[in-house]
């Protein structure tokens, strides 16, 4: 590929398109694209080295219809009531990895956030619930990732499998679920827990601490309220010899406990036993940016710190972010690599199945009575979506025909473009009003200078006229 393109600075770049903000007259969307935290962390992690898979080679391949002709074309919307347009490039073949791609990762968490606002106003709409139950284990620092991950998913499944927890659903009136999965790292190591969104017919809260004989007995341990064991629903005589024994009735909420630590002990062993405590918690989910934020669906740059998360506690892009500042830490590119490796193939939103006449289809389906669309599908469809709706009805005219093509570019063109970051920048001129020749130009340009020379980025007040500077006149 083009080594030398791997050295340019994108700040160099960015120095360059500055002046142009000045002639273009700088709307805020501009700034948003051309600084994109998304971007920069991309392109810091490619050049890093640390990408694994088809992660490291998205943005990088074209589509296999596209390579016949070798092409990447700049599509565009049609101009909106402010006579500006919104682009994407098109024919590039993507990773839709939404747990190591920045890029394919906030396309994904935006839209699969949409969906499940959707679903859940729909629920509401129908007079139900919804309460957000977070499951976790006890662990430590040094446990391998991958061991971790596939036995709580194991433990998980066994937890929500058996007529008795059918039992339970149809005792608090659980009709769907959606299953999120999330993986952070602190002080103790690597901590994977599940959220777990529960549609619920009425309010379950009060059905969940009300004890009775068919949920088994409990008995707290000495100089523990929280702490307890628990067995399961005796015969009449043995329940007798047990409340002379301090034992009592359990309640919903303490089988529910037993059993998830019942389930991580068969999967995992006794010593990542939760504890009755923190092993569980179920909260209300009224509020949409919370339920979203726990199932890992915030709106939020992939290096930003998650609200309420404790002091220490990092996401995985947070480490990514870190890796990124320091390319050379041996124990953070570690880290990244063993979390894309656990990960690979992982789920991170799934929901729940359930009958529709003769047919099985998911809970979304069920609920919003759309199709369930793939990750592929959604990476591949968000940024033409974006334009569309960027464009808006009231700016769109009658005679709209969608997006169309702009700017057509050689796939080495492309690719320089893209490895130093300027193909972003290349979205923003078109976003604040640049026209089809500036683009062409400011294409060529990039082209060129690698080629060539550099002197137009060190001088970006040639930038400042009506067109593009001219490589070979300068």
């Amino acid at each position: 590929m083009n080594a030398a393109v791997d050295t340019l600075e994108p700040r160099r770049y960015n120095a360059f398109v500055e002046a142009g903000f000045m002639a273009l007259g700088t709307p805020p969307v501009f700034r948003e694209r051309t600084g994109s935290s998304v971007q920069r962390l991309a392109s810091q992690l490619r050049r890093a080295g640390v990408q694994l898979g088809r992660v490291a080679k998205c943005g990088q391949a074209l589509f296999p219809v596209q390579q016949q002709s070798g092409e990447v074309q700049l599509m565009a919307s049609e101009p909106n009531a402010d006579g500006r347009r919104r682009g994407y490039w098109s024919g590039i073949e993507t990773c839709s990895s939404t747990w190591s791609c920045p890029h394919c990762s906030s396309v994904l968490r935006r839209e699969r956030s949409r969906e499940v606002v959707e679903a859940a106003d729909a629920w509401r709409a129908q007079g139900g619930h919804c309460d957000m139950l977070t499951a976790t284990f006890s662990h430590e620092k040094g446990d391998a990732l991958a061991e971790l991950v596939n036995g709580l998913q194991a433990a998980l499944s066994d937890m929500f499998r058996g007529a008795s927890w059918k039992r339970l659903k149809e005792y608090l009136g659980i009709e769907h679920s959606l299953r999120g999965f999330e993986v952070t790292h602190g002080p103790n190591g690597w901590h994977p827990h599940f959220h777990i969104l529960l549609f619920l017919k009425g309010d379950a809260q009060s059905k969940l601490h009300v004890p009775h004989s068919r949920w088994g007995m409990v008995r707290f341990l000495e100089g523990s309220d929280t702490e307890f064991e628990w067995v399961q629903k005796p015969n009449a005589k043995a329940r007798e010899e047990k409340r002379g024994q301090g034992w009592r009735e359990a309640t919903p909420w303490q089988w529910i406990v037993a059993r998830w630590q019942s389930c991580v002990v068969k999967r995992l062993g006794k010593k990542r036993a939760p504890s009755c405590e923190r092993g569980l918690k179920l909260k209300p989910a009224n509020n949409g940016a919370a339920y979203l934020a726990k199932l890992g669906l915030e709106l939020a740059d992939p290096g930003g710190k998650k609200k309420g998360r404790r002091r220490g506690h990092r996401s995985a892009f947070e480490l990514a972010a870190m890796l990124a500042a320091s390319p050379s830490d041996k124990r953070l590119r570690g880290a990244w690599l063993e979390y894309q490796n656990a990960l690979s193939g992982k789920r991170h939103l799934v929901w729940s199945q359930v009958k529709m006449g003769r047919f099985t289809v998911s809970s979304y389906v069920a609920l919003t009575k759309k199709d369930e669309v793939s990750d592929e599908v959604v990476v591949a469809a968000s940024e033409k979506r974006e334009v569309e709706e960027g464009t808006g009805a009231e700016g769109a005219s009658a005679e709209t025909q969608g997006p169309c093509c702009v700017l057509s570019l050689p796939w080495e063109w492309y690719d320089v473009l893209w490895r130093s970051g300027a193909s972003a920048t290349l979205l923003a001129l078109l976003d604040a009003g640049a026209s089809d020749d500036q683009l062409r130009d400011y294409a060529r340009c990039c082209w060129e200078q690698r080629q060539k020379s550099r002197l137009w980025l060190k001088k970006p007040a040639l930038f400042l006229g009506s067109g593009f500077p001219d490589v070979e006149a300068a």
